[in-house]
């Protein structure tokens, strides 16, 4: 059995095949998987029946690039985000964090903060692990997380880190996403050989960072694949992958229900 971390379903690439998909997730045993929001109506639409994710694990929260399309007033979507954070199905508060790699959102940065800072409260206040996005802005990541004290499990999506920026997460109780990244070159190979097992969790990003050599959507059919090269770069075989990143998945999906 593997677990996809993270995945968006909800995405409209999705549409014309998502029962299919999740039929094959099924046969795979790559099933239920965490649904993860990116803009704040997606909170919603993961939780429509006709969506046909009744059955998978989903988190609350909204993409630190989607913060600034915002229409309601703050404390309302604080409001939704906190029910969605109490219902049975929800396992985490995420994707949530930070996003300083598009030039000329800089005004936008200090909005970002601000709404990390309200989800890591709504995280800490429900129990919840977060599934956290920091992309280029490790440093400002960090301090927030220790101004709120945070060492909770919780997961880094799609770690393309250095091995120190690793060690710094790993000591605040976090697991680092491993996904497509690991499959196209870029480097994060000799990081990942240094980080132990324990820590890692896998993930697609579905239907975005499809691996090497594929193109087109992803789907998260493809988690063994990540799990291979995981493998592969490792020296550790594919069994052992599955099931330790399956048991450390595992301990986020259930941290509720050991509060």
């Amino acid at each position: 059995m593997f677990i996809d971390t993270h995945m968006h379903l909800t995405s409209k690439q999705f549409n014309r095949d998502r029962e299919q998909v999740l039929e094959q997730m099924r046969i795979k045993n790559i099933f239920p998987g965490i649904e993860i929001p990116i803009d704040f109506d997606s909170n919603f639409l993961m939780r429509n029946e006709e969506k046909g994710l009744v059955r998978i694990n989903k988190a609350a929260g909204i993409h630190p690039s989607r913060l600034w399309k915002l229409q309601p007033k703050p404390e309302k979507i604080i409001e939704h985000i906190c029910r969605f954070a109490r219902m049975d199905d929800t396992v985490a508060i995420g994707e949530i964090g930070l996003d300083h790699h598009i030039t000329g959102t800089e005004e936008f940065w200090p909005l970002q903060e601000t709404w990390m800072h309200h989800f890591i409260e709504i995280a800490q206040t429900e129990k919840l692990p977060v599934i956290l996005h920091i992309r280029q802005a490790f440093d400002d990541g960090v301090r927030i997380l220790k101004e709120h004290g945070y060492t909770h499990e919780g997961i880094i999506h799609c770690f393309s880190g250095s091995w120190e920026e690793a060690k710094q997460y790993i000591n605040l109780g976090l697991f680092l996403g491993i996904g497509g990244m690991i499959t196209m070159g870029n480097g994060i190979e000799e990081v990942v050989k240094k980080i132990p097992l324990d820590y890692m969790v896998l993930e697609t990003d579905a239907p975005y960072l499809t691996p090497f050599p594929f193109t087109g959507r992803n789907t998260p059919e493809n988690i063994p694949v990540i799990a291979e090269k995981l493998s592969k770069i490792k020296g550790i075989c594919i069994d052992e992958i599955e099931r330790v990143t399956t048991e450390n998945a595992k301990r986020i999906i259930l941290m509720k229900r050991r509060k």
